[in-house]
């Protein structure tokens, strides 16, 4: 298992010209399992160990899918 922290962090919105609220700390716990392999392809229909070159979109689900820590907010990816 892994554990990473993802720090404390604001945003700047250009629309109002402010900061936003904070994205307080969070520790994430990652697992590489057949269970996450599954779930990412079942959502994306292709086999996730082949060559073929994977989006940031792709890559950025399959952290989602290593995700065991619950309730994780989309902003902390």
């Amino acid at each position: 298992m892994l554990q990473i922290t993802i720090p404390e962090s604001e945003d700047w919105d250009e629309v109002n010209e402010m900061f936003v609220n904070k994205i307080p700390s969070k520790t994430l716990s990652l697992e590489h399992s057949l269970i996450s392999i599954s779930k990412w392809e079942a959502k994306w229909h292709k086999p996730f160990l082949a060559k073929h070159e994977k989006s940031i979109e792709e890559i950025l689900d399959y952290i989602k899918c290593m995700t065991i820590t619950q309730n994780v907010s989309d902003d902390v990816y």
